[in-house]
């Protein structure tokens, strides 16, 4: 079955030196952007780490596996 609507999540990501090592998911953009910036303001370093927060869409899908 699918879902006509999808739902929206807020996605947090923190990348040191290139590799992610935070992803976090949250239901309120609100809620995201307070984290995203309360990441950047511990043990940030700027010429190295980056934060995002991404929109997106959660999708329901049935396949095989569900049913059983």
């Amino acid at each position: 079955m699918v879902n006509d609507s999808p739902e929206t999540v807020w996605v947090v990501v923190k990348v040191e030196r290139g590799i992610p090592v935070i992803a976090e998911v949250y239901n309120d953009r609100e809620t995201a952007l307070l984290r995203e910036q309360a990441l950047r303001n511990s043990c940030f370093n700027p010429n190295d780490d980056e934060t995002e927060v991404f929109k997106t869409p959660i999708i329901y899908k049935q396949t095989a596996f569900m049913e059983s």
